[in-house]
């Protein structure tokens, strides 16, 4: 949030108060719930699915209620309509405010034009509305800061095509470029998810979709693999995981996730699970609740239900921490009840809490929601959506669950950044905490930032904001660090507070990622009258220890300085720490090409803005124009479709130089070198003396296995060293010549 809802910082506030450090999650106890309800009755629901969020929508500090229309709005067997604000005391009391003639559908909460203030998404059934609100299937409306006047501001959202029921919807910065994205589902069959870049101006660009299955109203975004780029999750028939690429492209991750069936993973969530900065997967199958987490080293799924129910008619999951103790919980809710399991960061289940709404297995879930807290005790609390009574005379109703103990004491805790999350600098992500507030007390916030450790120094990130549990951060630009911090500290009469993310998380740049290498064969290269072609070895690397996702892209500047291209581009590229792929390309140059001077030049980055993070480029001759091109042979560039196997490669695990073979040698020796990363290589050879006899290598090679021939012929027998230095490794080995 911005500096609209800053107010003063908690030492003009509160300056006597002495602050207390806590870097350990709040005491956790036995967790158990109460309906506070009140005011969430009238006007009554009518039926069908919905969603909600908890969020703060006037900067009160107290948490409010959101959903958007009902199945029969407007004004069908229901008075609710159009955006939805059940406005919350902090007590757990409630009083609604309606905006516009439409619904129903699902929602979405955030910044998304950085002001501070909380705005709106939203999905929905039928485009009722007028004057440009609700007359979309895709909206998102701007607040003003009071939660009651919506601005709209969605054009050429809901662009390609969306028909008859959009619904659940998300927003996630895709594209790493410091605003908020879009995702929305369809129920049923047609434009299932849509996806849409925020252009900072009231416009949308289209970005990414599926099509041509069956969905069931879920998609949540989150960083799964934990490579600073936003994964989506959505309950779909074709695929239930999407792993961003950081440029507005996704792909299919569900490998060995058991198969969704004809509507997806039923009741999706996402969570951090085994706290290792990537999320994990709650789902609902057969009615039982299923837990999988995401092991990047192997890439693949990991079963971790252990002792969660196989069976029970369970609907909905949440992924959230519900005891506060510092590890993700399961909270699932069916058939007229919901229970919550705590868990160890292992896989390890206990149930922990469970309430029965109704005893009655026809009262379905239809919408389910876990995350805010209401009444500021310092834990989670539940909203959710169940058709209850008789088939004839069932409807709707809208219920909260708060967990019911009451703090005596003023206490903090992180949630998000919890620790080991890669964070990219310049994306959105939201720092998240819990923070129990004696009854009649109010609190506020200063969030900190330090890139040098527990210790600081620090950095305000803001100060004096509502203790509201949720804060909309841009991560910092420029820093390259896997020490950061962020300090919570609460103030409120009774004293102040401070907390720290338990673990370290990182936060790292694009530019540093990888690395493209292009490298003519027999330069100079001068092109005849008549056209021809040249060779050249293109070659991409990891150079960090985590998972890099990018576009590569190939052009040409002509002589009078116009560019031809793409050429060649490869969006959505994935390469895990040190991977590398090594290309023997062939570009083909017309004869209607014109006589002069090309540069040929190479990039990694995201295309689709021109953001750049790497490049590469050599120059070539063309020495007359001689005829007019032929068409198919115009500028074809041929060797990047080689066969996968050949052309992409795990790097070696260390730096190793290995003995030369065949040793002792008469003349002619070979010297293999294997590197994890790239780096500036210096291979030297060495007579018995020390004198330098010979440089072999003095360039930058990337990542991976490396074969470099010695021929001694000029030099006399004897013993020789041979010495290789890069990136701070060193090493020296003897071989000897043999006449």
């Amino acid at each position: 949030m911005s500096s609209a809802i800053i107010k003063h910082n908690l030492s003009s506030i509160f300056p006597l108060i002495v602050a207390i450090i806590i870097t350990f999650p709040l005491p956790s106890c036995a967790i158990d719930y109460i309906e506070s309800s009140n005011g969430l009755t009238d006007p009554r629901w009518e039926g069908g699915r919905s969603e909600f969020e908890m969020v703060d929508v006037n900067a009160d500090g107290n948490i409010d209620i959101v959903s958007v229309g009902d199945h029969g709005s407007p004004y069908i067997n229901t008075q609710i309509h159009g955006i939805m604000v059940y406005f919350g005391d902090g007590c757990g009391a409630w009083n609604l405010t309606m905006n516009g003639y439409f619904g129903y559908g699902g929602i979405a909460a955030g910044d998304c034009n950085n002001d501070g203030f909380v705005d709106l998404g939203y999905g929905i059934h039928h485009e009722y509305g007028y004057a440009d609100f609700g007359d979309q299937y895709i909206e998102v409306a701007l607040n003003g800061g009071t939660g009651v006047y919506w601005i709209p501001w969605d054009d050429n959202l809901a662009s390609q095509g969306e028909e008859y029921g959009m619904f659940a919807a998300d927003f996630g910065d895709i594209d790493n470029d410091g605003d908020l994205d879009i995702a929305c589902t369809s129920f049923g069959y047609g434009n299932d998810l849509m996806i849409y870049r925020n252009q900072m101006d009231g416009t949308w660009e289209f970005a990414a979709d599926l099509t041509g299955g069956n969905t069931n109203m879920v998609v949540q975004f989150g960083d799964i693999n934990n490579d600073g780029n936003t994964d989506v999750a959505t309950a779909y028939q074709n695929g239930n995981i999407y792993f961003g690429t950081g440029t507005g492209h996704f792909y299919n991750a569900d490998y060995n996730l058991p198969a969704g069936g004809f509507w997806g993973l039923t009741g999706l969530s996402l969570g951090d699970v085994d706290n290792n900065g990537g999320m994990d997967l709650a789902y609902i199958a057969n009615g039982g609740v299923n837990v999988w987490l995401w092991d990047d080293p192997l890439n693949l799924w990991v079963d971790a239900s252990g002792s969660l129910p196989a069976t029970g008619g369970y609907e909905f999951t949440q992924l959230c921490d519900m005891n506060a103790d510092g590890f993700c919980d399961v909270a699932a809710g069916g058939t007229g009840r919901v229970t919550i399991w705590t868990g160890g960061g292992a896989g390890n289940w206990t149930q922990a809490a469970s309430y029965t709404i109704l005893n009655d297995p026809d009262c379905d879930f239809e919408a389910f929601r876990a995350g805010g807290d209401v009444d500021n005790n310092g834990y989670p609390d539940i909203v959710h959506l169940t058709d209850e009574g008789g088939w004839i005379n069932s409807y709707n109703h809208l219920r909260l669950y708060k967990e019911s103990s009451a703090p005596s004491d003023l206490s903090i805790m992180a949630v998000y950044p919890h620790g080991n999350e890669n964070l990219l600098g310049g994306s959105v992500r939201f720092i998240d905490w819990l923070s129990g507030v004696p009854q009649g007390d109010t609190a506020i916030v200063d969030l900190e930032f330090s890139s040098n450790g527990v210790n600081g120094p620090w950095e305000t990130i803001a100060a004096g904001i509502p203790n509201n549990g949720r804060y909309q951060w841009i991560v910092p630009f420029e820093i390259n660090s896997g020490d950061c911090y962020i300090r919570y500290t609460a103030a409120s009469p009774s004293g102040t507070v401070q907390a720290v993310n338990p673990a370290p998380f990182s936060i790292f740049q694009t530019e540093n990622l990888a690395s493209i290498f292009l490298t003519p064969v027999n330069p100079p290269i001068v092109i005849p009258a008549e056209g021809g072609a040249f060779e050249y070895q293109v070659d991409l690397t990891n150079i960090e220890s985590i998972s890099c996702s990018f576009d590569a892209w190939i052009d040409v500047v002509m002589p009078d300085s116009a560019v031809i291209g793409p050429l060649l581009l490869r969006q959505g590229m994935t390469l895990t720490p040190g991977a590398y792929i090594f290309r023997e390309m062939t570009q083909n140059v017309p004869g209607a090409a014109p006589a002069g001077t090309y540069t040929y030049r190479a990039y990694i980055g995201v295309h689709f803005n021109d953001d750049v993070w790497a490049e590469d480029s050599f120059t070539f001759e063309k020495s007359a124009i001689d005829k007019l091109s032929d068409g198919d042979e115009e500028w074809k560039l041929t060797g990047w479709d080689a066969p996968a196997a050949d052309v992409i490669a795990e790097a070696p695990t260390g730096y190793t130089l290995f003995n030369a073979y065949p040793n002792p040698f008469n003349a002619e020796t070979t010297i293999e070198f294997h590197l994890p990363f790239g780096g500036l290589v210096n291979l030297s050879i060495y007579n018995s003396l020390g004198r330098k006899v010979s440089i072999l290598v003095n360039e930058y090679l990337p990542a991976g296995e490396h074969h470099v021939n010695f021929n001694g012929r000029d030099l006399p027998s004897g013993i020789y060293f041979y010495a290789m230095e890069v990136n701070g490794f060193k090493d020296v080995k003897k071989m000897a010549l043999v006449r």
